[in-house]
């Protein structure tokens, strides 16, 4: 059995108030404490509570609540603010003075009097150079500015927001360029600034390379800030979504002192929205010139060619003409002597085609005599038997031809009983009247 003295034994609210005496008389004067804010939220009066914890690669070392209390909340908050441009949020890691307090009921915490700004800034810096080490060690660094593109960026996939001044001096200066270069743009809003910036502007970049054949570039505007206004330009998620995208981005995010992270990693980073208008502009212009100087180049080549090939040309035609005069006069020479040869030719042949000719002659003219004479005698012959077998001459023999109705009838059948005859002698002709027939062999017909 345990033994104890009745003055040495404490009640729970006695301890945690010797607790509470005994840290106090340890953080009299306070600390400086670093630690990576994990959870932040205000309450209705006015106090601000904090999860403070301290990692180490993603490994939970230690952990504590803190607290700002209302009554200097403003103070320290707007003091942190006027340095970074930022409130308060998760993932920042912050120097801050604080004391220990311990509550009988919520246990121990760290009141927070003041943060160290430039302690966030600073912090900011060397995760913004690991995560460009990074970038360089994966090969993401240079990646966009490799991409083949076109020499003129017309066909524009815009990221900004609606009420962002860049977005209207960008619009406005495309449209009011000097040249009348024609310039379409699509609008794809986003949060440019805060703990939503980052994952809005990776969605509309998201968007974008759904549409990517429509454009020739991706350009990302907003108007000037201060530094910590463009930190989500610093992080890595989206510094390697633009390092592999399929099209060039041009970012003018419009801080003048320093680059973001995604200014390195673009195809082109420029200060302002209107710069970024104005690079535009000047590539259309300087495509432009090329074009032109390609063309007074081709110009120039062209003529030059023309005048080699016009000297070429005539002397080509002065020899030509030189050769035709040579062949010609050749050929006049061999012509003449064809003539000559075919004149002398052509009476030889002359002559002896006439010689044929008049031999020919000679001996038609004796065949056409003779057949002259054989014709003469088969015509007298046919003269003779024509005289003989004519009609006249064989009626004048006593013979007779009979017609019925104007025709010759030729055998005693064709004739009937009291037809009308017409009998034709040598002298003259007798009209009868049939009376009877009778043929060979045959009964008399009645």
């Amino acid at each position: 059995m345990v033994e104890y003295q009745e003055n040495s034994v404490f009640s729970l609210s006695q301890l945690t108030a010797l607790i509470a005496e005994w840290l106090d008389s340890l953080s009299v004067q306070g600390f400086w404490v670093v630690a990576e804010i994990a959870e932040i939220r205000r309450n209705r009066n006015g106090h601000c509570y904090l999860e403070l914890v301290e990692k180490e690669e993603d490994i939970l070392r230690a952990k504590m609540d803190g607290i700002i209390w209302s009554s200097n909340y403003q103070e320290v908050v707007t003091s942190f603010e006027e340095v970074t441009g930022e409130s308060l949020k998760v993932g920042w890691k912050i120097l801050f003075w604080g004391r220990l307090r311990f509550h009988p009921i919520y246990g121990l915490s760290l009141e927070i009097k003041k943060i160290d700004p430039n302690f966030s800034l600073g912090e900011m810096m060397r995760k913004r150079q690991e995560v460009l080490a990074r970038l360089e060690g994966e090969g993401l660094l240079d990646l966009n500015q490799l991409l083949p593109v076109s020499p003129v960026f017309q066909k524009i996939a815009v990221i900004s927001s609606p009420t962002a001044a860049g977005w209207e001096d960008f619009t406005t200066h495309l449209v009011q360029n000097p040249f009348g270069y024609k310039f379409s743009w699509q609008f794809y809003p986003a949060y440019l600034q805060g703990e939503e910036a980052e994952t809005s502007i990776k969605e509309a970049l998201a968007a974008i390379e759904k549409e990517k054949e429509v454009f020739d570039c991706v350009v990302i505007v907003r108007g000037g800030g201060s530094r910590v206004d463009l930190s989500c330009f610093d992080g890595y998620d989206l510094a390697r979504d633009i390092a592999l995208f399929p099209l060039p981005v041009i970012t003018g995010i419009g801080h003048q002192r320093d680059k973001a992270v995604a200014d390195y990693v673009a195809y082109q980073s420029l200060k302002t929205p209107t710069a970024v208008a104005e690079f535009l502009i000047n590539r259309a212009r300087d495509f432009e010139l090329k074009i032109e100087e390609s063309s007074k180049i081709i110009e120039r080549r062209a003529r030059d060619i023309l005048e080699i090939e016009e000297a070429l040309l005539n002397n080509w035609f002065n020899r030509f003409i030189h050769l035709v005069r040579e062949s010609t006069k050749e050929e006049e020479g061999k012509l003449l002597r064809l003539e000559d040869r075919w004149a002398t030719f052509s009476s030889l042949l002359i002559r002896e085609e006439k010689k044929k000719i008049d031999n020919l002659w000679s001996k038609m003219c004796q065949e056409t005599k003779n057949l002259i004479k054989d014709q003469e005698l088969k015509l007298a012959n046919q003269i003779r038997t024509v005289r003989i077998l004519d009609p006249t001459n064989v009626l004048k023999r006593g013979y007779s031809l009979t017609f019925q109705n104007g025709q010759l009838i030729k055998r005693v059948e064709n004739l009937q009983k009291e037809n009308s005859i017409l009998t034709q002698f040598f002298d003259g002709w007798v009209k009868s009247e049939v009376q009877e027939v009778q043929w060979k062999n045959q009964k008399t017909k009645s």
